[in-house]
């Protein structure tokens, strides 16, 4: 389905995007959030051209500068989220990029959007920018300072939206999780360590044919009792994507994902759901690799 999107600004002005068509992946999971809340919005075209809003961006730096001088404005205020309409035929790549710069003054709720405008289908997460943590890898340079990536959950009485106007650095109570992704992008060896000694985790690589390995075993999305059961058994999966995926499989991937995981209130995962879920990037694998941790290739 081809889609012109409109969008409502986050002060509730509505506008229409610079934008011919975008058409967006189809999804199963259900957004965090209505659609009417206050929030951003960015736009990315079959031929990838980005859009703030209705204005076009050149340049990646334009995409932190453009929010903050949004947020110092008049009439500006901070929201906590931000909707990614990308075409499902770009790059993951480019949508990974986009999400990075966006962490480098941002922090709060990112929802990538699938299938209509006015539907409320999507997959949700959590980014910590990079601007919250002190001892972030200034030298890192392709990380783009992306800082964690996980999973925004809805628990049983209500949903985050009900959180404070200023996002907290981290979602409330996921400490134990939210402490091990600071871990991993600080390369704190003795920290993951200790963390992974008392967890259930597994590696997942994901591949350009909606298929995905496991202990070197390659299985098909459509296979929904071995992804099934590995979302029961988990408390942590750390998810790579193939540096050639498009954003359609990259998004499919997110959704399969999601829409398995499972309330374990008992658990060390409290109202949060299961498995808490992290994004390991080229560069971040490659860090790794390098203090001993070969999540992908044991």
């Amino acid at each position: 389905m081809i889609l012109v999107v409109s969008i409502v600004l986050f002060h509730n002005i509505s506008c229409s995007a610079q934008i011919d068509a975008i058409e967006l992946p189809k999804g199963s999971s259900n957004l965090d959030f209505e659609l009417d809340t206050p929030h951003y919005s960015f736009y990315v075209t079959k031929n990838e051209e980005l859009y703030f809003e209705d204005l076009k961006l050149s340049q990646w730096n334009q995409v932190s500068s453009k929010i903050v001088m949004t947020e110092m404005g008049p009439t500006g205020k901070r929201v906590q989220h931000i909707i990614i309409y990308a075409d499902k035929s770009i790059s993951h790549r480019f949508v990974q990029r986009l999400r990075s710069e966006i962490a480098k003054v941002w922090s709060g709720f990112i929802h990538y959007k699938a299938g209509g405008s006015k539907d409320d289908f999507g997959v949700s997460i959590f980014i910590a920018g990079s601007e919250n943590d002190a001892n972030r890898l200034d030298d890192a340079g392709d990380y783009y300072f992306s800082s964690k990536f996980i999973y925004s959950t809805t628990n049983e009485e209500g949903t985050f939206d009900d959180m404070p106007s200023t996002p907290p650095l981290f979602p409330i109570p996921a400490i134990w999780q939210n402490n091990f992704s600071r871990d991993l992008y600080r390369l704190s060896e003795k920290h993951i360590e200790q963390t992974l000694g008392s967890i259930n985790y597994q590696s997942i690589s994901v591949l350009s044919n909606s298929r995905f390995v496991v202990d070197k075993v390659n299985y098909s999305f459509g296979n929904s009792e071995v992804l099934e059961r590995l979302v029961k058994s988990s408390d942590l999966f750390l998810v790579k994507f193939d540096v050639d995926l498009n954003y359609n499989d990259y998004y499919k991937a997110l959704d399969s994902i999601q829409v398995l995981r499972v309330f374990a209130p008992e658990s060390i995962h409290g109202v949060l759901k299961k498995p808490y879920a992290i994004e390991v990037t080229y560069e971040l694998e490659n860090a790794l690799m390098g203090i001993g941790f070969d999540f992908f290739n044991p």
